[in-house]
């Protein structure tokens, strides 16, 4: 938001990637994740999605071509671009982007 108030610009993508490195958000959502996943059912979160069935066919009509963990599609498809939108003050997601949000977060 600094960088937009100053010149009233965007950051491009090399902006992006050396604030990612000097605050690093890439692990945002795993580590509190697996932090709360061990301590209830001592297991990863991605361990205990796996490995139940319930929780599994919660998440199972995701669209996840790369069958990412799902630890990582929630960072990457959620937390990532929320992060955008509190934190960078972008805006103007398109609307495929802001339902694929809504049904990760509601999972």
């Amino acid at each position: 938001m600094e960088h937009f108030a100053e010149g009233f610009t965007w950051p491009d993508e090399e902006q992006e990637a050396k604030w990612e490195q000097e605050y690093p958000r890439s692990g945002g959502f795993i580590g509190p994740a697996n932090f709360v996943a061990e301590r209830l059912v001592q297991s990863s979160f991605d361990e205990f999605i796996t490995a139940n069935q319930a929780a599994k066919s919660i998440f199972a009509a995701l669209s996840n071509p790369g069958q990412l963990p799902l630890s990582t599609l929630c960072q990457t498809e959620l937390f990532r671009k929320r992060n955008r939108i509190a934190h960078w003050g972008y805006v103007n997601s398109a609307k495929d982007e802001a339902e694929r949000c809504f049904d990760i977060a509601l999972r």
